[in-house]
């Protein structure tokens, strides 16, 4: 359990130092800490319902942090963009791209295979799951505003 609390812990942190790298307002460092953390409980949550289908878990939590990032922007008044950004930033596969490079390198092409193809489901998922997101926010913009 303590092991969890470490990680939704440094998880948030993370999201606050990339939210120091990319400009974000003071005033939303607490937001980013938040949305850190939940992406890392969503991450959780779908693997552990999704089991080692990497694509899918990255999908949901990556449509997850997309609404949840729409919802606090329309609530703050801000751009999605800075929270989405600082939400996902936990799931970014650096560490499979990290081995896959090293596998590379050390000429092992099976392990570089399997890095390799766990870092681009865990990229693609985030980026569909974004998409599919974006897409129904900006649809229910465009049928709000006819109404």
């Amino acid at each position: 359990m303590s092991k969890i609390i470490i990680e939704l812990i440094t998880a948030g942190l993370g999201s606050v130092a990339f939210g120091l790298i990319f400009n974000v307002k003071k005033k939303y460092l607490p937001v980013t800490f938040g949305l850190g953390l939940l992406c890392w409980v969503a991450w959780l949550y779908f693997g552990s319902l999704m089991g080692d289908n990497l694509f899918i878990t990255s999908l949901f939590t990556g449509l997850a942090m997309a609404i949840a990032a729409e919802i606090i922007s329309r609530l703050l008044r801000a751009p999605s963009t800075i929270f989405f950004l600082t939400a996902t930033i936990p799931i970014i596969p650096g560490g499979p791209l990290y081995h896959c490079m090293v596998s590379i390198v050390e000429g092992n092409q099976e392990m570089a295979s399997s890095y390799g193809r766990a870092t681009l489901f865990i990229a693609l998922g985030i980026s569909v799951g974004m998409s599919i997101a974006w897409a129904i926010c900006d649809l229910s913009r465009k049928i709000r505003k006819r109404i």
